[in-house]
């Protein structure tokens, strides 16, 4: 398991300096993509616990 995890929006350019960053010193990671319907879900979640 990657000791990293980059969660992000589907937005170009979006979290690329990190990306650079993980790779530049040698670390792996791995990306969770995020979509709107997605966060709105938690959202309502979060709301109702």
């Amino acid at each position: 398991v990657p000791p990293y995890t980059i969660v992000y929006f589907p937005s170009r350019g979006r979290c690329e300096a990190m990306r650079m960053l993980l790779a530049d010193q040698g670390q792996s990671w791995k990306e969770e993509v995020v979509t709107i319907d997605t966060w709105m879900q938690g959202l309502q979640q979060h709301h109702q616990g």
